[in-house]
């Protein structure tokens, strides 16, 4: 047994390499068995961001097709196309900040175009997202540690936006949430339906199932919204929230008042030298 697998406790060790994305093959041809319509789709800014930020956790499943004009191997993606897209556009970036740039693990398949069309089939067909709701008491799980909004849009590859409408999940009666996680109604129209009171959520809920899929349950999750009330506001704000309106209080330095609430969120943030020259805040604080 190898020192690796010994320190591991493995029984084997597989063919994972690290590529150049660059360097990796996506076929066009429509013709070939490893053509897939997917890599028509638009780059994703959320999952370019991620994995700038922790690179591609997730290997791709490659192919050698021979040798190109130079000697060199022919390299084609079976299964990762968008992952080796993120990573030619986190590239770009990072090159252009003088930042190391990311290499994409891959596990290499041997076999003839059906054997690798099947195995493009199964990895697209058992992989399996979260449903909303796991995703967001995940997130919630995450915010939770001290993380911020803005940590957790790079590390589940969303925008801010889908961010606070899955946290709005948390909000909706158990209905609601059941609903959303049945594919029933979209994660939009449970946010509007998180606005209203938890009693009136469960005959609201049955308006918007009955009015259809779509823009038509939204717009009628949107109706019911304005006539039950306004969106409940979070009280409890983040820690990239409280930062930013430290830091613009601080920016008003004509204002003694903004000062001192410069130096609340400052201790607030756990920077106890902020309410250092503020003798009554320094003594309450004492006393909490």
């Amino acid at each position: 047994m190898s020192d690796v697998k010994k320190a591991w406790g493995a029984l084997g060790r597989g063919d994972l390499l690290y590529f150049d994305p660059e360097d990796l093959v996506e076929v066009h041809d429509k013709k070939s068995a490893l053509y897939d319509e997917r890599i028509h789709l638009g780059l994703d800014e959320a999952h370019v961001l991620n994995v700038m930020e922790v690179g591609v956790i997730e290997p791709i499943v490659v192919r050698r097709n021979g040798e190109n004009d130079k000697g060199q191997p022919i390299v084609e993606v079976v299964d990762g196309r968008q992952r080796r897209r993120w990573a030619m556009e986190a590239n770009r970036r990072l090159k252009k900040a003088g930042r190391e740039l990311i290499r994409v693990p891959g596990i290499t398949r041997k076999g003839d175009d059906a054997d690798m069309f099947g195995v493009m089939i199964t990895l697209n067909e058992v992989r399996k997202n979260d449903d909303a709701m796991t995703r967001a008491h995940k997130l919630k799980r995450y915010l939770d540690m001290g993380r911020s909004e803005e940590d957790a849009a790079i590390r589940f590859g969303k925008s801010i936006a889908t961010i606070k409408n899955l946290l709005s999940l948390l909000e909706a009666g158990p209905e609601v949430q059941e609903a959303v996680s049945k594919g029933k109604i979209s994660i939009q129209a449970a946010k509007k339906l998180s606005a209203i009171p938890k009693e009136e959520q469960s005959s609201a809920l049955e308006q918007v199932v009955g009015a259809g899929p779509g823009p038509a349950a939204n717009e009628k999750a949107d109706k019911i919204r304005g006539k039950r009330g306004k969106v409940r506001k979070r009280v409890v704000k983040t820690r990239s929230q409280i930062k930013e309106m430290r830091t613009l209080l601080e920016s008003k330095k004509t204002s003694d008042p903004a000062q001192i609430g410069a130096a609340m969120l400052g201790w607030v943030l756990g920077d106890d030298e902020a309410i250092k020259a503020y003798k009554a805040i320094v003594n309450a604080a004492e006393e909490v």
